[in-house]
């Protein structure tokens, strides 16, 4: 009877230890604490160093009230209603080192952890398609989970489930076929929606569960997948082009959808390029149906990552109407580009006077330039100085000043023709700038206005005649004739 009752009273208390987890551990000194959760250890002190044992006396806090003092030596430990244990792992008095220590110990009790790992096939589905799901369940704590309740929902909503698992022992998975040698995990399948626009699909997975004590734990896990539209709408040219060439553009349509679809596709190519192609279409699309459209354009200059808009197709589904977007190319247009610029120091000139031309040529492009240009002089007009001709490099950025002056001697108009600059790459591609005419009045110094470029540097002139007025030589002819008059009648 007596061996009966013990082992009974045996059996009682190995059912109900507790298990720990491995808690934490430090080295603490005089008045040094160390913190677990909502507990904290305070070494307070040591025993004499007269003493035969060596003990540290600890005192045991929660939310700053004292729960326990306690005098332990190494190997000692104890708990508080299953709670927490604190263990003395090694205890060092003053005579043994210059200060005295303790290697203590904190313990909760275990808890299960529980991991849910929910992953999908893919990351984008089409409208159909069988969408593969896995739930995987593993409890890695060391005490096994009872009462185990999970839940599968989507947002938007797309999938509802649930499971029920009595006992999950520590450090096992979950499942589904126990008969195989591998771990099968809980596998759902699903058919994707048809959309009329992409969609993104949260899905959660939730648990709850209890430890053996019937403490209560949860857990959570998910995964996303998008589902695609019914319409895809594409976008292409060559990322990398040379200036001054064509490239095509492509935009492709794909319904992925159950029905056939009216379609309106409008494109442009934004303010980096042009082309002289219509960027509208319309047409019907059936299901799976593709449909391929193109067009050329040309960069207007060299440039690193232009971007080109994104195309745009409509239809209507129902009595709702969507639009549907491509991608926003990036094209990268290399090349040198020539900016040409021309002034004159002024529009009015006298006979017989200068006029300076400025021709300034900069390289905006990003690749070099070896440029050609000659200016033509008007035949009535002569060249005094510089040239109005050559030939140089100009790199990315950098422009070169061209000053020439000629003179004009006949009355009247004389233009300036446009003038044309030739210049290549490196790789031989060849391109043109211009600079329009420009037109010079030679008019009498006493009716020419000089006006220079600058007005604000243009000299003021306030011409005087040294000789009399128009009447003043009037009344000079008519005295003149008297007196000969005069001369005559005395010899009559």
């Amino acid at each position: 009877m007596f061996k009966l009752l013990a082992i009974l009273l045996l059996f009682s208390s190995v059912v109900q230890a507790v298990v720990w987890d491995e808690g934490i551990g430090a080295e603490l000194h005089w008045g040094e604490a160390m913190i677990l959760g909502d507990y904290k250890l305070v070494l307070v002190d040591f025993s004499p160093e007269e003493s035969r044992t060596s003990q540290a006396l600890v005192e045991l806090q929660k939310d700053n009230v004292t729960l326990a003092i306690r005098a332990l030596m190494a190997g000692e430990s104890f708990s508080l209603n299953d709670s927490i244990k604190v263990t003395a792992q090694k205890v060092v008095k003053d005579d043994q080192e210059d200060e005295p220590y303790a290697d203590l110990t904190m313990q909760l009790p275990a808890a299960p952890e529980v991991s849910l790992l929910l992953s999908s096939d893919k990351d984008v589905y089409q409208g159909g398609d069988k969408i593969r799901l896995e739930l995987e369940i593993e409890n890695s704590g060391i005490v096994a989970v009872e009462g185990m309740k999970i839940s599968l929902t989507s947002d938007p909503s797309l999938v509802d489930a649930k499971w029920n698992r009595s006992t999950l022992e520590a450090g096992r998975s979950w499942d589904e076929d126990k008969h195989t040698s591998r771990i099968d995990p809980i596998k759902l399948n699903l058919n994707a929606p048809y959309l009329p626009l992409p969609m993104e699909f949260q899905l959660k997975v939730h648990a709850w569960y209890n430890d053996p004590e019937g403490r209560m734990y949860e857990a959570w896990g998910g995964t996303s997948f998008q589902v695609a539209g019914s319409l895809q709408l594409h976008k292409q040219v060559d990322p990398s082009q040379d200036f001054g060439k064509g490239y095509f553009v492509v935009d492709t349509l794909w319904n992925r959808g159950n029905r056939t679809l009216c379609v309106t596709l409008t494109d442009s190519v934004g303010q980096d390029f042009q082309t002289d192609s219509s960027l509208i279409w319309k047409f019907n699309l059936t299901p799976d149906e593709t449909k391929a459209v193109s067009y050329k354009v040309f960069a207007k200059k060299p440039g690193e990552g232009l971007v080109m808009p994104s195309a745009e197709a409509s239809f209507v589904l129902g009595s709702k109407k969507y639009k549907v977007f491509s991608e926003s190319p990036v094209v990268d247009v290399s090349g040198p580009f020539i900016e040409a610029r021309r002034a004159i120091s002024a529009t009015k000139v006298a006979p017989g006077k200068e006029v300076k031309i400025l021709l300034n040529l900069t390289n905006s492009g990003n690749r070099k330039a070896r440029v050609s240009f000659q200016e033509t002089i008007p035949s009535d007009a002569e060249l005094v100085g510089g040239s109005p001709r050559g030939t140089f490099m100009i790199n990315p950025g950098e422009g070169r000043d061209i000053e020439y002056s000629i003179r004009v001697m006949r009355l009247g108009e004389i233009r300036l023709p446009a003038s044309e600059i030739d210049y290549r790459s490196v790789r031989g591609d060849t391109y043109s700038a211009s600079t329009p005419a420009i037109a010079i009045k030679v008019q009498a110094d006493k009716k020419a206005n000089i006006s220079p470029v600058v007005p604000s540097q243009a000299p003021r002139t306030n011409e005087k005649s040294s000789w009399p007025g128009e009447h003043g030589i009037v009344y000079l002819s008519l005295a003149f004739i008297l007196v000969i008059w005069a001369a005559f009648g005395r010899y009559a």
